[in-house]
């Protein structure tokens, strides 16, 4: 987790519970209260246990620098809440889920599901994405958006170290990027995906306005229950099953000890013919189709349409 995720988690959760405190004052009561709260609002177990954790070792550090008597938080005395927690889910897409939404979905939101299925990209760096970031056979991953900042700070590195690199991507997807852009008559710094005023789009807001209306059958039913970015993400690794290290290294995501002995800062040709099986079978045969729609929109459109803020 790097420092700006990090501050961006503390200040979203921690510091608007406490309030303004002075830090000799602090007792387990305000602290505990925090991780219930959070609880009850159903945050992910992994959010609550990098709160304790930090926390605890914040405290730790001031005890050391002899700013406060003892830490209030050690040991086991700040306990992790269980009722509320949201359960970690675990949930991909069959093939046939994948295939039914790469099969509905046309122009923008072809484009997207696409990167999030084959490329692996986490939404906050998927919306993120400027047009020289896309490059011969790759995508770079340099920046990414966070969801508990405004403004300036709403913008920012990915979210660790090891997210900050190249993703290989298919020679057809490649192609349906660049029609898309072209569609959109994008400069080189712009963002690929963006609002009316040419800020990035909103993950949350495209999830629940845009793409679950949009994946709806004839009857508008939904083509899948739970269409979730973390759900894609999942597939993507999942369907890389042939061959492991080609998921860790297109997912970016390791514990460091992982990442020390797999990652790679090239992309290999086996990473490559990996990347292209993947989107082989995730999304057939669809290219064609998609860059006619496309190239037909900017015919059609005085200006980009269909963005959310």
């Amino acid at each position: 987790m790097t420092a700006a995720t990090l501050k961006s988690l503390f200040k979203q959760n921690v510091l608007t519970r406490i309030g303004p405190m002075n830090l000799k004052t602090i007792t387990l009561d305000p602290l505990q209260r925090v991780l219930n709260e959070m609880a009850q609002e159903h945050s992910s177990r992994s959010q609550l246990q990098k709160i304790r954790t930090h926390l605890k070792a914040m405290l730790e550090y001031a005890v050391d620098e002899k700013m406060i008597p003892s830490n209030p938080a050690r040991g086991k005395k700040l306990t992790m809440p269980t009722k509320g927690v949201k359960k970690q889910s675990e949930r991909y897409y069959s093939l046939e889920e994948v295939h039914k939404l790469i099969a509905k979905a046309t122009g923008r939101e072809h484009v997207i599901l696409r990167l999030f299925f084959v490329a692996g990209l986490r939404p906050g760096e998927l919306f993120a994405l400027r047009v020289n970031d896309i490059r011969p056979g790759e995508i770079l991953v340099d920046e990414a958006l966070k969801q508990a900042e405004k403004g300036k700070e709403r913008l920012g590195d990915p979210k660790t170290p090891g997210s900050e690199n190249a993703v290989p991507i298919p020679q057809s997807l490649e192609q349906e990027v660049r029609m898309w852009i072209e569609s959109q008559c994008l400069r080189k710094d712009d963002f690929i995906f963006r609002s009316k005023v040419g800020t990035p789009m909103d993950p949350k807001n495209y999830l629940q306005r845009v793409l679950r209306n949009a994946m709806v059958d004839d009857a508008k039913k939904p083509l899948v229950e739970d269409l979730d970015y973390r759900a894609m993400r999942r597939t993507c690794a999942t369907y890389f099953r042939a061959n492991l290290k080609a998921a860790q290294r297109q997912l970016r995501h390791s514990t460091p000890m992982t990442t020390a002995k797999i990652y790679q800062k090239t992309i290999t040709e086996e990473q490559r013919a990996a990347v292209e099986a993947l989107d082989a079978e995730l999304c057939p045969a669809t290219i064609s189709k998609t860059c006619e729609l496309v190239v037909s929109q900017r015919k059609e459109d005085e200006a980009p349409s269909g963005l959310v803020n």
